[in-house]
C-alpha cells in the first residue's frame, strides 16, 4: 500500500460528520484549493480517478471526500475494483471515506 492516508468517518450523527471533515480541510487544505467533495452514488470512475491523483496546490495534501461509499462498492466485484484503487492512492493524497448510518433501536 502506498503512503496515502484514508480516513473512514461514519456515525448517525450527520453534523458532527460535517464538523470533522471541515476540521480534517482546516488542518489541511484552508483555502479550499487542494479539496474535491465527491458522492459516491454519482461520481464516475474517471472523475474519482482525476480527484485522487491531482496535485495539491501549494504542497501538502490533497483532500478528497467521498460520500457513501457502501452504497456502490458493497458488493464484491465493485469493492475489488475499489480496494485495489486505493491501495495505488498516491501519498500526496488523503482520501476521507464519510457516511451516515441508521441508529439502531435497541428496544
Amino acid at each position: 500500500m502506498s503512503d496515502a492516508q484514508i480516513l473512514f468517518i461514519f456515525g448517525n450523527d450527520e453534523f458532527a460528520i460535517a464538523r470533522q471533515l471541515d476540521d480534517l480541510q482546516a488542518r489541511h487544505d484552508t483555502d479550499g484549493m487542494s479539496t474535491t467533495r465527491l458522492e459516491a452514488r454519482s461520481v464516475s470512475e474517471d472523475d474519482l480517478n482525476t480527484a485522487v491523483n491531482a496535485i495539491p496546490f501549494f504542497g501538502g495534501k490533497r483532500l478528497v471526500f467521498l460520500a457513501n461509499p457502501s452504497s456502490r462498492y458493497s458488493m464484491p466485484d465493485p469493492r475489488k475494483k475499489f480496494l485495489e484503487f486505493i491501495s495505488n492512492l498516491p501519498p500526496t493524497t488523503l482520501l476521507a471515506l464519510h457516511e451516515t448510518i441508521e441508529a439502531r433501536d435497541e428496544s
